[in-house]
């Protein structure tokens, strides 16, 4: 998903992560995968599960340019990818 992110960040799209994962993990994590996204921290769970109501991770929310919720998804697949890609796609227009 990496390298998709500069071609949708021209589009106006921008990914945002919430961890609940400890700082030092999240660190290890985001080296590894040359992560260039914003990521909030989130330990207590007091978004994710509160806000979110996250029940299974990876959780994704997509969020249109005036802050209404479009579609939300759990887990990631084999086709997870071009779904993303559609729905970014669909909410740049």
């Amino acid at each position: 998903m990496q390298p998709k992110l500069k071609d949708w960040r021209k589009l106006g799209f921008e990914l945002v992560l919430v961890s609940m994962d400890a700082a030092k993990e999240l660190t290890t994590y985001v080296s590894s995968q040359k992560l260039d996204t914003p990521i909030l921290l989130d330990p207590k769970g007091q978004v994710s599960i509160n806000t979110y109501k996250v029940e299974g991770i990876p959780k994704t929310v997509f969020v249109d340019k005036q802050g209404i919720v479009r579609k939300i998804s759990v887990g990631w697949g084999s086709s997870s990818l071009a779904e993303f890609e559609r729905l970014v796609n669909e909410l740049t227009r």
